[in-house]
């Protein structure tokens, strides 16, 4: 697992086609925009990620084929010291529920094709 810094992105993508909807990804201080999903979750309408869209934030997530696989967000200041007192605000990802009704497009999170990172 390792940790990643940077602005947290939640836009619609996909616009006119099934795998249409709200997807979050992370803007890195270098520019370069990482996919975000989370483990057995569809990676589209994932309401985790809404409320740290726009905010300065640390994942902790593994990389697996092109994706970052969250396992938890904290937001952090513009000016994030490592020593400072006050705690973050943080959530790490609920466990995802057994469904059967799971859509495809979750199966794109974890085979999907894209050059790994």
């Amino acid at each position: 697992m390792d940790d990643y810094q940077g602005i947290l992105g939640y836009r619609l993508n996909h616009v006119g086609t099934r795998s249409e909807g709200m997807y979050a990804f992370l803007v890195t201080d270098e520019g370069q925009e990482l996919p975000l999903c989370r483990e057995g979750i569809a990676p589209f309408n994932d309401a985790f990620f809404e409320p740290f869209d726009g905010q300065r934030v640390r994942i902790s997530a593994t990389v697996d084929h092109g994706w970052l696989v969250v396992d938890s967000v904290e937001t952090v200041g513009k000016e994030h010291d490592e020593e400072r007192e006050e705690k973050p605000e943080s959530e790490t990802a609920p466990e995802p529920e057994d469904t059967d009704e799971a859509p495809d497009i979750v199966a794109d999170c974890e085979n999907d094709n894209t050059q790994q990172l």
